[in-house]
């Protein structure tokens, strides 16, 4: 019925990497990052960013993260098995696999990307609505 081809870049093209796991390489242990990351090859450790700069985590088509990220924005296009502790921004593009839970400012899912775990809002306004009961809700609503 509709004809729609994904569409998504390889590597998000207005950000300078600092920091480059490239195609065929492989790094192993927890490291503390500074500075954009792009992991093009495979990974396994746990990675924790500066969270005081808005650094971005980005795993490429075919990279491959094997342990937690704790980081402000992310972009998951390969493959994660870990947690994701994204503060601002996440997003998951279409060829995207992540296996574990994920707590997140924003978040933005593609279409047939593959996420297995627990999603959890890291922001206030979420967990308020949520506290609110029902009946102060629609009375909220019909004062409007």
């Amino acid at each position: 019925m509709f004809n729609v081809q994904a569409k998504h870049p390889a590597t998000p093209t207005n950000l300078v990497f600092n920091n480059i796991i490239g195609a065929g390489s492989f790094i192993q242990g927890d490291q503390i990052i500074k500075g954009h990351l792009l992991i093009s090859g495979e990974c396994i450790g746990n990675l924790k960013f500066d969270l005081a700069t808005e650094d971005t985590a980005v795993v490429d088509l075919n990279g491959v993260m094997r342990g937690d990220i704790t980081c402000k924005n992310a972009i998951v296009i390969g493959r994660v098995e870990g947690n994701l502790r994204v503060e601002n921004r996440l997003e998951i593009y279409p060829s995207a696999i992540v296996n574990g839970d994920i707590d997140y400012g924003q978040i933005f899912i593609h279409a047939d990307a593959r996420v297995n775990g627990q999603l959890h809002c890291l922001l206030d306004d979420a967990e308020s609505l949520q506290a609110t009961p029902k009946s102060e809700s629609v009375a909220k609503l019909k004062a409007v």
